[in-house]
């Protein structure tokens, strides 16, 4: 697997928009940093680091042919390890997508204004859950640990106006 594809699987892996793409081809990582960022001080400042340790970097000789243990290893990847890595990679997508339609959240978690399914907008709850069972037995011991419970929004009644909580009114309301 060559290096392009690879850069292909990381942007379609993180929903990245053409433009997105482009600049990880060019390794323009200011570029996409800005458009995932811009709302995140945090992140903006790490950037902005980085940036100024690369351009000391540049300014000083030293410290580019200095070797640091990480570039004196040269690790060999195989075919056989590429493909345990996309069988990894494919797994943990395959888990996420199932997590968030439990979640009833976009494939990028809303973490994606360029997202063509939600620009961005997609947190979980945004959407119905397609197993809210699944959501329940996951949420509940969670929630009872720290002290709440789960209830409806709205109670439901029969035609008797009598309160539903159950299968059992549920077939009272059925006859």
């Amino acid at each position: 697997m060559n290096k392009q594809h690879m850069m292909n699987l990381v942007a379609k892996r993180l929903n990245f928009s053409p433009e997105e793409t482009q600049a990880l081809q060019l390794g323009d990582f200011r570029r996409i940093a800005q458009t995932r960022f811009a709302n995140d001080p945090l992140m903006m400042s790490m950037l902005e680091m980085m940036e100024q340790r690369r351009g000391e970097a540049a300014a000083d000789p030293e410290i580019i042919d200095s070797p640091s243990p990480r570039r004196t290893r040269s690790p060999r990847i195989d075919d056989e390890d590429v493909a345990e890595l996309e069988g990894a990679l494919k797994a943990a997508n395959t888990s996420l997508r199932y997590l968030s339609q439990v979640f009833g959240a976009c494939r990028c978690w809303g973490k994606n204004t360029s997202c063509v399914r939600c620009q961005g907008d997609g947190v979980p709850g945004s959407r119905e859950s397609t197993d809210p069972e699944m959501f329940l037995a996951w949420v509940r011991p969670g929630l009872r640990a720290l002290g709440f419970d789960i209830a409806p929004l709205a109670q439901r009644t029969n035609a008797r106006g009598a309160v539903l909580q159950g299968k059992q009114e549920s077939k009272e309301e059925e006859r």
